[in-house]
């Protein structure tokens, strides 16, 4: 049932950062936000909570570099996120 669980969220969370990108950037930063309540289960694989708070954190800088007016590029924020969300997804997607 936990694998599920964190299967769900990983592809909930690289589904919502794929619509982000697309998005104009003060949606794709409450997008992106949206995704950083979203804590993993207190009874997760170690190692699946590790990449599941890793990926929160990515999500974190994104969001603040989204909402910055004066950064321009935030290419490095993207891929630091979208690698996040990958490795969590492979760890959980077997």
């Amino acid at each position: 049932m936990l694998e599920a669980d964190s299967l769900i969220k990983a592809r909930y969370a690289r589904t919502i950062l794929r619509v982000a990108r697309g998005a104009d950037r003060q949606t794709a930063a409450r997008l992106v936000s949206g995704l950083v309540g979203d804590l993993p289960h207190e009874n997760e694989h170690p190692e699946v909570a590790l990449l599941h708070i890793t990926a929160i954190e990515s999500f974190v800088q994104l969001a603040r570099a989204l909402n910055d007016p004066i950064l321009v590029d935030q290419q490095k924020s993207w891929a630091d996120a979208t690698g996040a969300a990958n490795a969590w997804l492979r760890a959980v997607d077997g």
